[in-house]
């Protein structure tokens, strides 16, 4: 709950001060209105192309939703282009990107959220098949598909398995931990929804530790508090969130002081895991997958320093992880990643006819040119209950665009091609940043 101070602020229960937009009503206490879904967008410095982007993608969905804009401080407000959007804009003193989350999920109404960065989008009916696959399955959490996203093409890595299975399982915590860190969607917060009371249960958990000004490894720390929490969790495959690769990225390491805080607030994620883990019961396995997972961050931590050309990095990962050794990442480590199945190139204009059809909400008889077509009716049809149905096109009502592919896109992304790039191109330099930003 939040409340007005006599400055015309706003504060959480941890006395953490932000300010609302004008859009955001406020009589002593935040006006509260249920809605299906709150997505948060953390926003700093985010090109405001970028950002307008997002909110389109968003805005642009099938579900009752709110959107909550925290700007964690930036030179530049974004309020009017938030407004624009009907997204409700706050505007705190910069303490980081999972100070802005933490506020973001205080200041939820929605019966789930999700979260979106600000520099990336999401299909439009990404959210929704969230949302209903939650209600169908009574899940805490849900996992969608995600693909990454350059100027020239947009691609998912099949080996993922949030992305080749499907599941609803009760193990939840043993899921989390089954990859060890190697598959990312499995702990960060942009390919989910959350129940809104698991997730603050989750984030109260967050705030018993003693966090700082976390900006790295924070999807880790409040997903794995709510994995812990969760009862039930599913994934479903309809639409994707789209991880945008760029050379302004928050995750990107290009000075020594973001490689250093990157490094410490890691190792800071895995000692709250540890410490919380060793409370459990029979909680031999999961140690273990934790120890595995935090060699395999030091691998990639150490790699990424080298890579990038720091000094005496072996020393300062080892000392931050308090291990003994630490060695470079080697090529089994990026095997969820090896196999990128393309995206359209006009994703956008096929997914433009199929929103239209679905706000309509009528019968469609349906001519789909291409898998991702097929696959995107079939998944409509099944999770959305819309009345679509794939025929031919002498009878079809309704012919979609055909799927266009790039033959040389189809060569950079191949298997051999990723072979001969891991080799050539260490992990963290500069030239393999650039191959993933620009191909």
């Amino acid at each position: 709950m939040c409340f007005c101070t006599k400055e015309g602020k706003l504060h959480n229960e941890r006395n953490f001060p932000f300010v609302v937009s004008a859009n955001w009503h406020c009589n002593g206490v935040l006006e509260r209105r249920m809605v299906k879904l709150s997505v948060i967008i953390c926003v700093y410095n985010t090109d405001s192309d970028m950002l307008e982007q997002c909110l389109k993608s968003v805005r642009g969905g099938l579900t009752d939703t709110e959107i909550i804009v925290v700007d964690d401080g930036s030179a530049v407000s974004y309020a009017q282009l938030a407004q624009s959007f009907g997204a409700k804009y706050v505007r705190t003193e910069n303490c980081g990107t999972l100070h802005a989350r933490l506020l973001g999920v205080s200041l939820a109404q929605g019966q789930y959220v999700a979260f979106v960065d600000a520099d990336d989008e999401v299909s439009f009916c990404y959210h929704s098949g969230l949302c209903a696959v939650a209600e169908r399955e009574n899940a805490d959490i849900v996992l969608g598909d995600w693909a990454f996203l350059t100027p020239k093409t947009a691609y998912m890595c099949q080996n993922d398995s949030t992305i080749k299975e499907t599941f609803v399982t009760s193990d939840c915590l043993q899921r989390y931990f089954q990859h060890a860190g190697q598959e990312h969607s499995w702990y960060v917060l942009w390919n989910k929804v959350f129940r809104r009371t698991l997730l603050q249960q989750a984030c109260q958990q967050v705030q018993m530790h003693p966090i700082g000004r976390q900006v790295f490894a924070e999807d880790v720390l409040i997903t794995f508090f709510a994995f812990l929490y969760a009862s039930r969790v599913a994934n479903v495959h309809l639409g994707y969130y789209f991880y945008r690769l760029h050379a302004s990225q928050q995750t990107n390491v290009n000075s020594f002081e973001r490689f250093s805080a990157h490094v410490s607030q890691s190792a800071f994620v895995f000692d709250v895991m540890r410490s919380e883990l060793e409370k459990l019961p029979q909680n031999d396995i999961l140690l273990d997958k934790l120890d595995e997972w935090k060699n395999f961050s030091a691998r990639s931590l150490y790699s990424s320093g080298k890579g990038a050309g720091f000094h005496d990095v072996k020393q300062f990962v080892q000392r931050a992880f308090g291990l003994q050794e630490v060695k470079k990442a080697t090529f089994s480590d990026d095997k969820a990643y090896r196999r990128h199945m393309l995206l359209p190139q006009n994703t956008a204009e096929i997914d433009g006819v199929l929103q239209q059809l679905c706000l309509k909400k009528q019968e469609a008889e349906i001519f789909a040119q291409g898998v991702y077509s097929r696959k995107t009716v079939l998944a409509i049809s099944d999770i959305l209950h819309l009345p679509f149905r794939l025929c031919d096109k002498h009878s079809a009502k309704v012919v979609l665009p055909r799927e266009k592919y790039s033959a040389w896109q189809k060569i950079l992304h191949g298997s051999f091609a990723f072979f001969v790039a891991t080799a050539l191109f260490p992990k963290g330099s500069r030239l393999r940043r650039l191959l993933k930003q620009k191909l």
